[in-house]
C-alpha cells in the first residue's frame, strides 16, 4: 500500500509541476486571458493523474512493490533485496528499468 501511494505522488508531481509551468507560459509569456485558459485546465489535471495513477496500478499487477533495499519504504524493488545479482527473484525482477519507466522517464524527459 505505501509503495503504491508512494509511486502515485512521486509520479504526479513532477508532471503536476510542468503543467504548472505550462500554465505560466500560457498566462505570462503568450499573454492569454482566463477564458482560454479554462480549456486547457482539465488537461492540466487529466495527464498527471491518469499517468500516475497508470503507473501505480501497473506497479500493483506487476508486484513490484517491495521493501527497500536502501531505505525504510517500500516501492518498486526487487525482493529478496538484491536477487537480480546472483540469487533468482521472487517479485519485482526487471526492478530498475521499471523504476526508470515509471519515474525516472518522467523526469529526465
Amino acid at each position: 500500500m505505501q509503495g503504491f501511494f508512494f509511486q502515485l505522488g512521486i509520479c504526479a508531481t513532477p508532471l503536476y509541476n510542468s503543467g504548472l509551468a505550462l500554465f505560466y507560459v500560457m498566462k505570462i509569456v503568450w499573454g492569454w486571458d482566463e477564458e482560454r485558459i479554462k480549456g486547457f485546465e482539465p488537461i492540466l489535471h487529466f495527464v498527471p493523474i491518469s499517468i500516475a495513477l497508470a503507473t501505480a496500478i501497473a506497479g500493483l499487477f506487476l508486484e513490484l512493490y517491495n521493501p527497500a533495499s536502501r531505505g525504510y519504504m517500500c516501492w518498486i524493488e526487487e525482493y529478496p533485496p538484491y536477487c537480480g545479482n546472483s540469487l533468482s527473484c521472487e517479485r519485482g525482477e526487471e526492478a530498475a528499468k521499471y523504476r526508470w519507466g515509471f519515474l525516472y522517464g518522467f523526469v529526465v524527459a
